[in-house]
């Protein structure tokens, strides 16, 4: 057995060090004291467990039509919804591909299925009454200027639904600070360089890509599959090595549903939230990583 770790001053900066899991790791700067350094090293050390939300499903499930709005939808076009009897004038303000495959999706549903609408009317006024957990919204949607919409119910439903029928698995990383704005990139990446072990993540900032970085796990991890059969708790899924997109402050509904489709997965750190919610594919990830 090892030596047990204890928080050391290194000079000439002062900040607190401590090694964790085989590397040097900052715990806090010189101005902290040693019981606030002692107080990080034990947190960084704290096993991460699987959340168990005991989610109260209310979920329409209709993941198979939502993926294939998603797959045959790669561009828009008014008059594709006038030839399928939809009128040409329905609003499509989404500026993004999967944004508008969503709310193409969505709106085609509602004209031929009477019963949509109520559902997501039911759905929308659970997420704003506080009927779901605000930090489990967040992880999966954090729009940067309204509030939801029927669209982000519609979403949030299929995710929910998922995990009712333990085809998604969730976890909780605790990082310890709230994400920084994206062009503060060295910020980031200098509070994500602290994650526990096997966790290591990267933030690229401000970019045109398809995500914000990435998270990753380096040795099989327990993630939370939700039960039915126990409303207030839950069961756990051991997922291998892999990794995910990650998406830090505010992201829309159908870019992470897009990320669970196309990559299995998806990191959120959500602005004022210290905790990073990893969201993974089950069936998915026990047949390949995640690059």
């Amino acid at each position: 057995m090892g030596r047990p770790a204890h928080p050391w001053r290194r000079k000439p900066s002062g900040d607190w060090y401590a090694k964790v899991q085989g590397r040097q790791v900052k715990l806090v700067p010189a101005s902290a004291s040693q019981n606030e350094a002692k107080a990080e090293l034990d947190r960084l050390k704290a096993p991460v467990q699987p959340i168990k939300l005991g989610l109260k499903v209310r979920a329409r499930h209709d993941t198979g039509a939502i993926l294939d709005a998603l797959n045959t939808a790669p561009t828009f076009s008014r008059r594709q919804d006038t030839d399928r009897g939809i009128r040409a004038d329905l609003p499509f303000p989404g500026r993004t591909v999967h944004e508008r495959a969503v709310r193409r999706h969505v709106n085609n549903l509602i004209v031929t299925d009477p019963s949509v609408a109520p559902f997501l009317g039911t759905c929308l006024g659970d997420m704003l009454t506080g009927f779901y957990p605000k930090p489990f919204i967040d992880a999966v949607f954090q729009k940067p200027e309204d509030g939801p919409d029927i669209y982000d119910a519609y979403v949030f439903s299929q995710v929910v639904g998922r995990m009712a029928l333990k085809e998604l698995a969730l976890l909780v990383i605790s990082v310890g600070e709230t994400p920084r704005k994206d062009r503060e990139v060295e910020a980031n990446n200098a509070i994500l360089s602290r994650l526990a072990f096997p966790f290591v993540a990267s933030f690229v900032g401000e970019t045109k890509g398809d995500d914000d970085g990435y998270l990753a796990w380096a040795e099989p991890t327990l993630f939370g599959v939700e039960s039915e059969d126990d409303p207030t708790g839950g069961e756990t899924v051991v997922i291998q090595p892999a990794r995910v997109p990650l998406e830090v402050g505010t992201t829309r509904s159908s870019r992470t549903f897009t990320h669970l489709a196309e990559n299995g997965g998806i990191a959120r750190w959500p602005y004022g939230s210290d905790y990073i919610h990893v969201l993974v594919d089950v069936r998915m990830m026990s047949t390949r990583n995640i690059g």
